[in-house]
């Protein structure tokens, strides 16, 4: 009994010095790792709190913005981003039950360091960061809710599920996975409780997309690039999903099929990774997907592999060889974020403080209007300060740029106009792109105006155009001021079936 105790004493303390140490590296990382274009972007979300945004539900905002009270630059965006990471491992080695974890830390802290995609969530703020963690604690603890209904439990269990659709959308396939192999739980009313309870918890986002016309989910679900089946995008979504877990992908899915025939929560596990890992793959057959997308399925995933090793003793030996690459590879990338010079590719944390200097310099310190770029708007000014605005053209999609006020702030005022599509009679200054590769044209506007809200409503629509055709439209002005037909231009966008532009021609209005 007593060597029983010392061996528990000794797991605990492990874990718990590895979390420590894994915070203090990760928060060094956060620091000194040139901030990424989405994250900028998301920072400019969190300068004005709401509760939705273009792009996504506001979680991440609000941990931006907590880290941005505490802490400025790059670790005013992540500090918070160590300890979800680290709350998100506890949370996964208390859902592991095997008798024989406490003997095998060492391969668990082994399996956690060699996941490559993962790793990066200990010090990167996306939506995707929260989502792991509340995805972990919801699984947490639901697994103990099979055992101990309490109504304790069932209202954690609303919080965190309310938190991770407050996190990301999809992170409704990982409730209803869930819930799916543990069917039994619907026969029980304190976990309706719990969902009631979430869907309260969950209004006032609901409200924030009636008030916006559903715009978060008209762009994820119709607005977003749908093409035709092509085999080579579906091998590259697969291509991707094995990427993300480097050279031990054939541990993770052998893992997986042998899990099929457990039971308990690893047989729960299972369903849940299968449901995400189809869900994307169909999803792939009419869309561009990306990598990330099915991360949430990582936490049940590393429950399956480690209960794998600790019984396949066999699988071992080429576990650590593999470990060992991902590993080496994964301290690489992390350095190289770190140091520039060890990378062989100019990644998007790189160098950004050598345009933006440039621009800055050569703008005069004006406020800026990027053309189709809120990357490189939310960047500038997340380093400069100065405001910023992202300006569309026909061609490009739309962004939080769209849907607030920050154009009101520019209007009559003098601005710097960067874009490399607009071609202005006179080019005031040219400056390098991040990549050093193209000269970006840049003109001063001495009254700037924009009206990118006002809408055009179609009588008819699916038109093949044609030559002196008349259209029928309505023009609606959401503005206190008017605007005069004769400062703007009309465009008619003609398009394939999947929605993206192919030509334009020109609308000639009648007063």
């Amino acid at each position: 009994m007593g060597l029983m105790k010392l061996l528990k004493w000794k797991s605990k303390l492990s874990l718990s010095l590895f979390l420590i140490i894994g915070v203090f590296v990760n928060l060094i990382q956060a620091a000194y790792t040139g901030a990424l274009f989405d994250e900028t972007y998301y920072w400019y979300f969190s300068q004005s709190l709401d509760w939705g945004y273009f792009d996504h539900p506001p979680m991440v905002a609000l941990f931006i913005r907590l880290s941005d009270f505490l802490f400025h630059q790059t670790l005013g965006i992540r500090f918070f981003v160590p300890f979800l990471y680290a709350g998100t491992l506890w949370l996964i080695c208390k859902m592991i039950d095997h008798p024989e974890k406490k003997d095998n830390l060492g391969l668990f802290i082994i399996l956690i360091l060699a996941t490559p995609l993962y790793t990066a969530y200990g010090f990167f703020m996306l939506p995707d960061t929260p989502i792991l963690f509340f995805s972990a604690l919801l699984m947490y603890l639901f697994k103990r809710f099979l055992t101990q209904p309490k109504l304790g439990i069932s209202l954690l269990m609303a919080l965190s599920m309310a938190a991770i659709m407050y996190s990301k959308y999809h992170g409704a396939i990982l409730i209803l996975a869930l819930i799916f192999s543990k069917s039994k739980v619907l026969k029980k009313p304190v976990f309706w409780l719990s969902v009631f309870i979430a869907i309260a918890l969950y209004l006032p986002h609901l409200w924030w997309l009636y008030k916006t016309d559903f715009v978060t989910l008209n762009y994820h679900l119709l607005q977003r690039t749908r093409t035709d089946f092509e085999i080579s995008r579906v091998l590259e979504h697969i291509g991707s999903q094995l990427a993300v877990l480097g050279f031990l992908f054939v541990v993770f899915f052998t893992a997986l099929v042998q899990s099929f025939y457990k039971k308990g929560f690893i047989k729960s596990c299972f369903w849940i990774v299968v449901t995400f890992l189809a869900f994307f793959f169909v999803n792939s057959f009419t869309r561009n997907t990306q990598a990330q997308w099915t991360i949430v399925s990582i936490v049940p995933f590393l429950i399956i592999v480690f209960d794998f090793l600790i019984e396949k003793k066999t699988w071992r030996r080429w576990f650590y060889i593999l470990a060992g690459i991902n590993i080496f590879l994964i301290s690489l990338a992390r350095l190289g974020l770190l140091f520039p010079w060890l990378l062989p590719i100019n990644y998007e944390s790189h160098n950004n403080q050598t345009w933006i200097n440039e621009l800055k310099e050569k703008s005069k310190g004006l406020p800026v209007v990027f053309e189709n770029s809120y990357r490189d708007a939310s960047m500038y000014r997340f380093y400069t300060g100065i405001p910023t605005l992202s300006n569309n053209n026909l061609a490009y999609r739309k962004s939080q740029y769209d849907i607030d006020s920050s154009e009101h702030f520019f209007q009559h005022k003098k601005v710097a106009f960067v874009s490399p599509w607009t071609t202005p009679k006179k080019v005031d200054f040219k400056y390098k792109s991040k990549d050093k590769s193209t000269d970006l044209p840049c003109y001063f506007i001495e009254d700037y105006r924009s009206a990118r809200k006002l809408v055009c409503l179609m009588d008819q629509k699916f038109l093949v155009p044609k030559k002196d055709q008349v259209y029928n439209f309505t023009l609606k002005n959401p503005y206190a001021e008017s605007v005069a037909l004769k400062d703007l231009v009309f465009k008619g966008v003609y398009t394939k079936k999947n929605d993206r532009p192919i030509s334009n021609f020109d609308f000639i209005p009648i007063e």
